[in-house]
């Protein structure tokens, strides 16, 4: 079964690839490889 059919919450791999370049550019400034965002709320800060 599908995970919308079944209401289940999930992302696109094409938002996920701009979580993830978000999380790298991040963790540049800091000098990390990727700074994770925990929370939805964390992402849209940035």
């Amino acid at each position: 079964m599908l995970l919308a059919e079944r209401k289940v919450p999930f992302i696109s791999w094409d938002a996920w690839k701009l979580i993830d370049q978000q999380e790298r550019d991040q963790g540049k400034l800091t000098g990390k490889i990727r700074e994770k965002f925990t929370t939805f709320e964390k992402f849209l800060s940035k």
